[in-house]
């Protein structure tokens, strides 16, 4: 890695952060507060493993969808991928450089709107604490995997779909998921091919997995496995894209 590999993920970091993307922590921050400091009723403990779960569900797929936003086809649009491949950028430092910037405002976002209120929520309960290191750490490693599979898709969706189309096939793609995983698992669960398609089409190893943890049943290997594997995938995907797309014509 050079310095002006560094110097150009600085510089993609700082592009995504708009006015409106320093407004979005704070929207989920009040978000993140009220999940931690308003429990429901029937919460006896401060479980902090099954808080983080609720906060990570919520705010890595949000913070995923904003910060992916045309991750790549607004760039070639306003000629800004023209620009650095003119200056003798590759290609693949452009697409590295732009998942990294993205990965860390996801978790930057993440980390201030959902751990920093169950940080001062875990000092100020009154309530029993239940804090499994195991669980949480596992927690943590399974989402932040979980979002370098969005941007992975998100990044290979921005290089055929403009603007804002990518995050909103990726809401559609998932309804269709779920639909087409509850099917393969009651009427083609002996398939071997269907089993394999769907877990590479509609990954979802990842979140296998974090229930896996969430319940203790077994260490989730396999269900690990099959979410690396889709991530191999779309990075692949995605690679091909970004030396394919023309940058004058883009995805529009």
């Amino acid at each position: 890695m050079t310095p002006a590999f560094f110097k150009l993920v600085w510089v993609e970091f700082r592009r995504q952060w708009t006015v409106t993307a320093l407004i979005v922590p704070l929207l989920f921050l009040v978000i993140g507060s009220l999940m931690v400091f308003f429990p429901g009723p029937m919460n006896r403990t401060f479980n902090v493993g099954e808080k983080l779960y609720q906060l990570m569900i919520l705010l890595v797929p949000f913070a995923s969808a904003f910060f992916c936003v045309g991750l790549v086809s607004n760039d070639v649009k306003d000629g800004w991928l023209r620009t650095l491949l003119v200056r003798a950028i590759r290609r693949e430092e452009y697409l590295l450089a732009k998942s990294l910037s993205a990965l860390t405002s996801i978790w930057v976002t993440v980390l201030f709107a959902g751990t920093l209120p169950l940080v001062v929520g875990l000092i100020l309960t009154k309530l029993p604490i239940e804090f499994q290191v195991g669980e949480v750490l596992a927690t943590y490693a399974l989402f932040f995997c979980v979002s370098l599979l969005y941007v992975s898709i998100l990044t290979f969706f921005s290089c055929w779909l403009p603007g804002i189309v990518n995050v909103v096939a990726l809401m559609g793609w998932g309804i269709v998921a779920s639909s087409l995983r509850a099917y393969v698992n009651f009427f083609l669960w002996d398939s071997s091919w269907a089993v394999f398609a769907e877990q590479f089409l509609f990954p979802s190893g990842f979140f296998d997995a974090v229930d896996a943890v969430r319940a203790q049943t077994h260490t989730p290997y396999a269900e690990i496995v099959w979410g690396m594997a889709a991530l191999a995938f779309f990075s692949s995907l995605s690679f091909w894209s970004v030396n394919r797309i023309q940058v004058d014509k883009g995805s529009e």
